[in-house]
């Protein structure tokens, strides 16, 4: 299951309790024949030998606000752009979005 990837990352902090990181991430696998797996190491169905390398770009936003020493607020958006290496078996784009909370005692 080797996969590889590359990632290109930026964090701004635009007030003293918030930080912003933008990324944006290429993924590709190492040979055709083998299939493209998730991140829990499973294969997508009908991905092992067919299409390209490439298997996914995802672009990501997340924001973290500090909004006291023990609690923070986290919201996540995040945007898949299949490539061949999953398009060929009829995957296609997806898109993802958390928000969640932070609390420690």
């Amino acid at each position: 299951m080797p996969i590889c990837s590359r990632c290109v990352s930026i964090t701004v902090t635009p007030a003293k309790t918030v930080r912003v990181t933008g990324e944006y991430q290429f993924t590709w696998r190492e040979t055709t024949s083998d299939a493209v797996y998730r991140s829990n190491g499973t294969p997508f169905a009908g991905t092992a030998g067919i299409g390209g390398r490439p298997t996914v770009d995802v672009a990501r936003l997340q924001t973290i606000w500090t909004v006291s020493p023990r609690l923070s607020l986290t919201g996540r958006l995040e945007h898949a752009f299949a490539k061949n290496g999953l398009t060929a078996a009829g995957y296609r784009d997806s898109s993802y979005a958390a928000l969640w909370a932070s609390f420690r005692f």
